[in-house]
């Protein structure tokens, strides 16, 4: 694997809303790696990510601009909707995500895009709890493929509403897909 975000949620202010943390490793994560860049977004008061630090030229363009700041609150608000991620005390599931890829080209897009989510118990993102694969298409979108759970089918209830379905599946595709819109950039 090239390339690598971890997403994570915690409430660094205190101020009692969640905080997405995204840490982008451009040459794949390693136990004890220094990531690339970390940035920060934070909610409005309608739990609307649209504010960020730590912005970097995402887009490779020679600049930080609004663009790059997009990139990563979209990137955010998309995880935030895995609803075992995103929520606090006791409906909290998993600490965080660790996205990576199959690809080495900064140009294509990678065919098959892993999503490892591990439980707030587990501290070693080298032994994900449950794992989700996507791979593309033939029309080029990302279809979830497998899991880790669940005996081969897919049973990750996503967005918390008591069932495994094309919902949940949604929500996987579009991380993958906010994920892929980061690559350009590594190196």
């Amino acid at each position: 694997m090239s390339y690598s975000v971890v997403v994570e949620f915690k409430d660094i202010n205190a101020d009692g809303k969640q905080e997405a943390v995204i840490s982008r490793y451009n040459n794949g994560y390693a136990n004890n790696l220094k990531p690339d860049a970390v940035v920060t977004t934070y909610a409005n008061a309608q739990g609307e990510y649209d504010r960020a630090e730590g912005v970097d030229d995402v887009e490779g363009n020679d600049g930080v601009d609004e663009f790059d700041t997009d990139t990563y609150t979209v990137a955010a608000s998309l995880a935030s909707k895995l609803a075992g991620l995103s929520t606090v005390g006791e409906g909290r599931l998993y600490s965080c995500i660790l996205i990576s890829s199959d690809g080495e080209s900064k140009t294509a897009k990678p065919t098959c895009v892993n999503i490892d989510l591990f439980k707030v118990s587990n501290n070693d993102l080298s032994q994900p709890d449950a794992n989700v694969k996507l791979k593309i298409n033939a029309t080029g979108f990302y279809k979830v493929e497998d899991t880790l759970e669940g005996e081969g089918k897919f049973n990750i209830d996503a967005d918390g509403d008591e069932d495994s379905d094309a919902n949940d599946k949604l929500i996987f595709v579009n991380i993958a897909n906010s994920f892929v819109s980061m690559r350009g950039f590594a190196g």
